[in-house]
């Protein structure tokens, strides 16, 4: 997980020690309330189980970013965490205390937020100049990627949720969700195949994973939102606890890196254009 033992033996390291316990000991959680009913305990249960994951994980990308060469790209990880964060505190209030509905709220604005501002943090991360050839290679395989996955989403998810016919504020948000998330996964496949050093590999392949996590948390949340499910308790619920651990990981694994020249990592230095 981590490319350097000594790492474990840094305050973060062992802070990601305690998170990796933590969001494991959530899984569990999760996955047995999934087999609960749906009652005001064990949706409040389900709310609160996420929080310590999110504090932890924020605090370690916060932590790091003065060390590594690419601060202001952990800060707004952090960041987005954070957002994460704070829409489940609103989601708690709102469904458990006030007793309201959670969907559409505030919630759904940090939600949406986090995406937002974790592409935003990716799209800093430095990168190769690539030739023509290589460009068109690259762009091929994240088009066939994402217009699969694109396919997919409509077929099983898009269609439902507007043949439902909800108020527009809702449709509007259930659509929101899976199509920003596939926009970051195009934005986190472009950094996965154009990374601008070697030492920067497995960051950005945790960082992809990360991805991978909230997309499918995200759509789980979202299909059972189309098809009238209940969703609370849902086993997919823990993955977004998992995006935050993908997001410490790599946080951390960057405390070692070093850039091979100035310019690689300047945030004040021109990067080949997307296209």
């Amino acid at each position: 997980m981590l490319r350097d033992r000594a790492l474990w033996k840094t305050t973060a390291g062992k802070w990601l020690g305690w998170l990796i316990v933590v969001v494991t000991a959530q899984q569990i959680v999760v996955l047995i309330l999934a087999t609960q009913p749906n009652d005001a305990f064990h949706s409040m249960l389900s709310g609160l189980v996420s929080l310590p994951s999110s504090i932890l994980a924020c605090s370690i990308c916060l932590m790091v970013a003065p060390k590594t060469p690419l601060p202001r790209v952990w800060r707004l990880f952090g960041l987005a965490i954070l957002c994460l964060l704070l829409g489940d505190v609103n989601w708690v209030i709102l469904q458990s205390v006030l007793q309201l509905s959670p969907y559409p709220s505030l919630s759904d604005v940090f939600y949406i937020a986090v995406m937002f501002i974790f592409g935003w943090g990716l799209l800093l991360l430095p990168q190769t100049r690539l030739s023509r050839l290589e460009r068109i290679r690259v762009l091929l395989n994240i088009g066939v990627a994402v217009i699969t996955a694109g396919t997919l989403l409509w077929v099983f998810l898009l269609a439902q949720i507007i043949k439902n016919q909800n108020p527009w504020l809702e449709t509007l948000i259930s659509i929101a969700y899976p199509v920003v998330d596939l926009a970051l996964l195009a934005i986190a496949l472009f950094a996965f195949f154009r990374p601008s050093e070697q030492i920067l590999r497995r960051e950005i392949t945790f960082l992809l994973l990360g991805v991978a996590f909230l997309t499918i948390a995200d759509v789980g949340f979202a299909w059972a939102n189309a098809h009238k499910i209940q969703a609370d308790n849902l086993i997919t619920d823990g993955f977004w606890s998992w995006f935050s651990l993908c997001i410490a990981v790599a946080a951390v694994n960057n405390l070692k890196a070093k850039p091979s020249s100035p310019t690689q990592y300047s945030p004040n230095t021109p990067r080949s254009p997307c296209l």
